[in-house]
């Protein structure tokens, strides 16, 4: 019930519906761009490998710097200079992380056909690393990144019951889209947008147990 909650929380939605906007937006402009370039081949493959996946990190910089601290519960007995020199240190190991990912992730066949959970993967990598850094704030050395074996199960069956879900009324909006306006592609839109709503109560299962353990460390 605590997940469910959490998500009433303007604190919590908020970010997560910006982010679910901005991606379909970038994602748009992704397409768009992808199909205006068909005429010149190498900056196709060059927009293919570089441009679509910075078009994907973009919503996730402007998403963990609205969202990192009611997801992960932050409470650092640390001066706030000291945080904010941590990130801008690490800023450019979190832009290469979420690029790579972003980059790579998609090649995996197993990933191929669950777009969804290639999103909440990527997310929790960001989490974690953002985790990390918050204990070495703390100077913790001794930290579980990986949930117990239930939670896990729990986390996993739950992304792949909301992908599925997700899937299902991405389709019926994209049929809607293509009747009502005779445009295609409005189901890969809508499935961009609901993988960031439908992952969201897995997302909070994970990161509740790094607060959790951030709050054990702090208190």
């Amino acid at each position: 019930m605590e997940t469910w909650a959490a998500l009433l929380q303007l604190e919590i939605a908020g970010p997560l519906l910006l982010f679910a906007i901005t991606l379909g937006l970038f994602v748009g402009l992704a397409q768009w761009l992808d199909g205006h370039l068909n005429t010149v081949p190498f900056c196709h493959v060059l927009f293919r490998w570089v441009g679509q996946p910075l078009f994907r990190v973009i919503p996730l910089l402007l998403f963990l710097s609205l969202s990192a601290n009611a997801f992960l519960g932050w409470n650092t007995p640390v001066s706030p200079d000291t945080v904010n020199g941590l990130v801008t240190e690490r800023l450019s190991s979190l832009i290469n992380a979420l690029f790579i990912a972003s980059l790579l992730l998609p090649q995996l066949p197993v990933l191929t056909r669950f777009h969804a959970p290639l999103l909440l993967l990527q997310l929790i990598l960001a989490f974690c690393l953002l985790f990390r850094w918050q204990m070495q704030i703390l100077g913790i050395e001794t930290y579980h990144l990986l949930p117990g074996l239930s939670e896990g199960f729990i986390i996993i069956a739950l992304s792949l019951a909301m992908h599925s879900i997700g899937s299902s009324w991405a389709r019926a909006i994209g049929r809607w889209v293509e009747h009502r306006y005779h445009r295609k592609q409005g189901d890969l839109l809508a499935d961009e947008m609901l993988a960031v709503l439908l992952q969201s109560p897995a997302l909070i299962l994970y990161t509740r147990h790094l607060g959790q353990q951030a709050e054990w460390f702090s208190g």
